[in-house]
């Protein structure tokens, strides 16, 4: 039982603070035993959770995600369309002068294999399907969403698929790894290991690892923090298909491996945190060994499976993780390594920060859009997001769009988001592909954008703040002065059309959706949601 006496524990820097009704279980527990306990400390009214707030209504949401690059699928195309496609190569050692990435001809669903790191190969040099999410999550997910080409669609189905045959079944059987790797499948086998991996991936080990904390990974042994990675390219693949077996193959994952990894809880600043173990639990096995970027990357998945599911268990489970996330942001000024609980916190070792961050804001839609009280872990999540992104005072990306019935020019927009308070110059960026027009005016449309709203759910014009000046191209080069005042978070646009004169756009910067879809592309890409994918730049004629 947990105590309710107050816990103290030791910031990273040896301060204490305090913590009340911990409770530490240093076990691999059975899934309903673990998901059970959360459900114990469901808040009230949490079985079924649904709601119609906006996510473009909240205003460190909207910040965090605004603008996509347009050039993605271009550089996707690029990289991919010149891995070399090779056979024979599973197990091989790669040598310096051999190619770092490739693509196994001769494997089912055709992998990608590297060596590990890919840059040294410190850990492994040989060739093996590693991290295939990666390929997934950060190119051909969002190139498909930016393109609509079912070639990125089929290369995400078919890494997917290799997902699947590569994943740890109720039996322990994995095709992958008994095909492939006989001999050690046999022995892990004998071992009972395969067995306990239900719902895991076989994505990294061909060589035995001593972790920091002590603990031996065995080869071909899923982890669950990286696996987690794996279940959200799975959830992302099926929000684009719709086909279950992946949403399946999540679920099988987060509700099976999660629970081998101890329980972990306690309440925090009145708001209860969980937090889960870096290796899997059990005598012998470190079980204080807290991490913070563990609990951001299962955070991420639980919250994403929780949503499409309905499972305020998972829910719940996934606001806890980022209320311990924000904890540790609090009592150390920034995220170390290692967690409070850590006995190693004290080190203060700097690394995996963005793994904190950024998996822990894709979650936070997810559990907005599901209902949940929310504002203290976006609070402190915004905080963070604010120190690390102290030295970037503002984001500006530039798009081009093709003008119905008009094909001797193209719309460009450039949209400047200030990070800070007072942005009051926009930079306009240099129009590569596009003629300079010397001594001719451009007919400017300047405006400041006012965000959806549940009751107003489009892009709208702030009154008295769209213009229309008439510059030069040298004065656009220069930057404009802002008539108007852009708050923290607040979004311009600057529009004009400009004469191909014989020229091609520039590939890298032309958006195949209408320009007025362009700030809801994020949304496409990192949740879903009709109406937050349907918001649109809606602005009178001029």
């Amino acid at each position: 039982m947990p105590s309710r006496a107050k816990t103290e524990l030791l910031n990273a820097f040896g301060e204490p603070f305090y913590v009340e009704e911990r409770e530490d279980i240093g076990e691999c527990l059975p899934p309903e035993d673990f998901w059970s306990r959360v459900e114990r400390h469901l808040p009230a009214g949490a079985a079924d959770r649904s709601s119609s707030r906006l996510v473009w209504d909240q205003d460190f949401l909207r910040r965090a995600f605004f603008g996509i690059d347009p050039a993605l699928p271009r550089q996707v195309r690029h990289l991919h369309d010149n891995l070399p496609v090779l056979s024979g190569l599973l197990g091989v050692t790669c040598r310096e002068d051999d190619p770092k990435l490739v693509v196994a001809a001769d494997l089912p669903y055709h992998p990608i294999m590297t060596m590990h790191p890919a840059s040294t190969g410190s850990y492994s040099r040989k060739y093996y399907p590693r991290r295939q999410q990666d390929w997934i999550i950060k190119h051909f997910h969002p190139a498909y969403i930016l393109t609509g080409d079912h070639h990125f669609l089929s290369r995400l189905e078919e890494l997917c698929e290799f997902l699947l045959y590569s994943q740890y079944d109720h039996e322990g059987r994995n095709q992958f790894t008994e095909t492939f790797y006989p001999d050690e499948y046999a022995a892990l086998k004998a071992q009972g290991l395969p067995q306990q991996w239900y719902g895991g991936w076989d994505y990294l080990f061909d060589w035995e690892w001593l972790d920091a904390y002590g603990y031996t990974w065995h080869l071909h042994e899923p982890d669950h923090h990286v696996n987690s990675h794996i279940a959200v390219a799975m959830i992302r693949a099926y929000e684009v298909t719709g086909k279950e077996r992946y949403l399946q193959a999540a679920a099988a994952f987060v509700y099976n491996q999660v629970p081998r990894y101890g329980w972990h809880t306690g309440i925090w600043n009145g708001r209860r945190y969980y937090w889960t173990e870096y290796n899997p639990s059990g005598a012998g096995h470190p079980t204080l060994d807290a991490t913070d970027n563990i609990q951001a990357l299962v955070a991420h998945a639980a919250a994403m499976l929780g949503y499409h599911l309905n499972d305020a268990r998972l829910l719940e489970y996934a606001r806890g993780l980022i209320w311990y996330l924000v904890r540790e942001f609090t009592v150390d000024g920034r995220w170390y390594y290692d967690g409070a609980e850590n006995p190693r916190n004290r080190r203060r070792a700097v690394s995996h920060d963005m793994s904190c961050l950024y998996p822990a804001l894709g979650a936070l839609p997810y559990l907005y859009k599901a209902g949940l009280e929310l504002d203290p872990e976006l609070e402190g999540i915004e905080t963070a997001w604010d120190w690390y992104k102290q030295d970037e005072p503002e984001k500006v990306y530039q798009v081009v769009g093709r003008i119905p019935g008009n094909d001797e020019a193209v719309q460009v927009a450039i949209y400047l988001q200030s990070q800070g308070s007072g942005a009051d110059v926009f930079k306009v960026p240099a129009l590569a592909g596009i003629p300079d027009g010397e001594g001719y005016g451009i007919s400017v449309r300047l405006t400041k954008l006012v965000p959806p709203t549940a009751a107003h759910p489009h892009w709208q014009a702030a009154s008295g703040d769209d213009l229309t000046p008439v510059m030069t191209p040298q004065q656009l080069s220069q930057g404009i002065k802002l008539p108007f005042a852009l708050q923290k978070g607040e979004v311009a646009r600057l529009a004009y059309t400009v004469p191909l004169a014989g020229a091609q756009p520039p590939a890298d910067l032309l958006l195949t959706v209408p320009e007025t879809s362009y700030l809801s592309l994020p949304a496409r890409i990192y949740f879903p949601f009709p109406a937050e994918v349907e918001a649109t730049l809606r602005l009178p004629d001029h």
